[in-house]
């Protein structure tokens, strides 16, 4: 799948730049839109595409006990499922973690 690097404004007016994988440009502005973000540029960037194919990480069992602490942390705050997804899924940085995490939000949804 292809990793599209975007930039976009959120809400409160900060601007931020990212890479998202999905199917198309299309895939990326959907997630972007979903998370309240107002996007200003997205384009394929196939040098990342091919580096991320390449030299993909697994998930360790550390990121996965962050990710259990935090999302039963935000559970017991009140937030809900999907937004815990979300949340997460942007803070992680371990590609193929952060790919899974978007596959569970989009079943959940």
């Amino acid at each position: 799948m292809p990793i599209y690097k975007y930039k976009a404004v959120s809400e409160n007016g900060e601007v931020f730049e990212g890479y998202h994988e999905g199917d198309s440009k299309a895939d990326v502005l959907d997630m972007l839109k979903r998370n309240n973000y107002y996007p200003m540029q997205v384009e394929e960037d196939i040098e990342t595409s091919i580096r991320t194919t390449l030299f993909a990480r697994r998930i360790t069992k550390k990121d996965m006990a962050v990710f259990c602490r935090q999302f039963y942390t935000m559970l017991n705050a009140g937030i809900g499922v999907i937004n815990c997804l979300q949340i997460l899924e942007t803070q992680t940085e371990n590609r193929t973690f952060k790919d899974t995490i978007s596959s569970v939000y989009e079943d959940v949804q």
